[in-house]
């Protein structure tokens, strides 16, 4: 499978870029100017960057290996400015034979906080994402009473209204646990993609 032909279009031209970039010329010019360069440089590359509208984000390695697995065609990208490290790439979109310009990257380590930075440096540098999707292994829930329920260790969990919620943000009293998160959740779009997947 091949990329769209406006995403070959794009590369093209960052590849040009970056080997003008990377020229004895502009290692010459003063400071000052480069860093004139450098910011204009940014912007033209987040404006090359606009047709990717969903992001992906991974805590481990193994998380990251999975996700660049699936991709058609996955390129290692970097952008400048940016500590994040992408691998961008499409997947089949039904209906037809559209396709998901997908980027994705991976926290430099796990926490709550390393997964705003990384998604704050990709939203930045990828203005056309919409959705954001934390990717990767949890562990196991067991319901002992119910283990018809139970969610083990390789299931494949899809979260809905609530998404993601912030583990520390508890409050024990009495011996019952109160959850805190204030974490968004998810956008409608993706709340209502997941409605009509489990009414199937």
């Amino acid at each position: 499978m091949t990329f769209s032909e406006p995403h070959e279009r794009i590369h093209r031209h960052i590849e040009h870029i970056e080997l003008d970039f990377a020229s004895q010329d502009f290692q010459l010019l003063p400071d000052i100017e480069q860093l004139d360069l450098s910011s204009k440089l940014f912007g033209v590359i987040r404006s090359l960057n606009k047709p990717y509208q969903i992001g992906i984000v991974t805590a481990l390695p193994k998380e990251y290996a999975a996700v660049k697995a699936m991709l058609d065609e996955p390129k290692d990208y970097t952008v400048p400015g940016d500590p994040n490290i992408y691998v961008i790439g499409t997947i089949p979109a039904l209906p037809g034979n559209k396709k998901h310009l997908i980027v994705a990257t991976l926290l430099v380590k796990m926490g709550n906080n390393s997964a705003a930075n990384a998604a704050t440096n990709l939203l930045r540098s990828f203005p056309g994402v919409n959705e954001v999707l934390m990717v990767g292994i949890a562990g196991g829930i067991p319901n002992p009473n119910k283990p018809d329920i139970h969610v083990r260790l390789g299931d494949v969990v899809v979260s809905h209204e609530r998404g993601v919620v912030q583990y520390d943000m508890q409050k024990i009293t009495k011996g019952e646990i109160e959850v805190r998160d204030i974490s968004t959740p998810p956008s409608a779009r993706m709340t209502r993609l997941v409605s009509l997947q489990l009414n199937f």
